[in-house]
């Protein structure tokens, strides 16, 4: 059936807020839209692996800065942490958009690393850590206030809120590459953006 003549049809477009729940406030620090106040500590299962979990922008953001809080340090020990845009196809990690310069983690404290990108949203990302040293300490959210990947079987506490995939410490790749489920009982590693 052909439209009357004189009705004008106008594309309906779902608001950022009703994909992604809050805005992100300009000149604020975000983590991702985690809930927790950070209490918690996330230490790598394993060094030498990239861990990933879901970063829903909610519009577009311009981001100069990234950042860990360490909250247990070692010496010589190191932390990367990276954004990846989720593929099309099935919304997992694809293309690497910006990485940090390597945090140096041999103390506590903020670490912080300067950056230049703009996020487009609304649109599904990726942000990951990996560190050479498996007993450093990363602030972190709990694990139930993060994005659920699905649970292995019913009845458990399984549920995945991240993927891993293993990286020899270094820069970051660009894909991604292919991924499996961190069904541990981890926290999540908070990275810390500056949105100007």
């Amino acid at each position: 059936m052909s439209p009357k003549r004189g009705i004008q049809f106008r594309e309906l477009r779902a608001r950022p807020s009703d994909l992604f729940g809050p805005l992100v406030a300009s000149n604020r620090i975000w983590s991702g839209g985690m809930l927790a106040a950070g209490a918690a500590t996330w230490n790598p299962p394993s060094a030498n692996f990239i861990f990933a979990h879901p970063l829903a922008v909610p519009r577009n953001l311009k981001v100069d800065a990234i950042a860990v809080e360490v909250n247990t340090a070692q010496a010589s020990s190191n932390v990367r942490a990276g954004i990846w845009e989720a593929s099309d196809a099935d919304g997992f990690p694809k293309a690497l958009v910006v990485e940090s310069a390597s945090f140096d983690t041999s103390t506590t404290g903020t670490k912080t690393t300067a950056i230049t990108v703009t996020l487009q949203g609304p649109r599904l990302y990726w942000v990951g850590v990996v560190t050479n040293d498996a007993t450093i300490g990363l602030e972190a959210s709990t694990k139930a206030t993060g994005f659920n990947l699905g649970y292995t079987t019913v009845g458990t506490n399984n549920t995945s809120n991240a993927i891993q995939i293993s990286h020899t410490f270094g820069a970051l790749p660009d894909p991604f590459g292919t991924y499996s489920f961190d069904d541990t009982a981890d926290d999540i590693p908070r990275v810390y953006l500056t949105v100007v």
